[in-house]
């Protein structure tokens, strides 16, 4: 339920020069498309790209790249690496 402890123990769990992979739905697509059936009691947190932005800077990570491609309407595969 913490999400930056959660963030935090990801980081941690991250070798210095390695690669961390998020997959966050598109929340933009989620809302337009009216894709509530997404949403899962079982997550405790959907992120948009500003948030998961943030909550990576908050713990010494950075977005590298990220993908956008068409799974359940719009998906997103970030690289997070150390550093900003």
């Amino acid at each position: 339920a913490d999400q930056r402890a959660a963030f935090d123990s990801r980081a941690k769990a991250t070798a210095p020069d390695g690669v961390l992979l998020v997959q966050i739905p598109s929340l933009t697509a989620m809302i337009s498309q009216g894709q509530w059936n997404l949403l899962r009691h079982s997550h405790f947190g959907y992120h948009s790209l500003t948030a998961l932005t943030n909550l990576l800077g908050a713990v010494g990570m950075s977005i590298a790249t990220a993908w956008e491609f068409d799974l359940l309407g719009g998906t997103y595969l970030v690289a997070a690496v150390h550093g900003h």
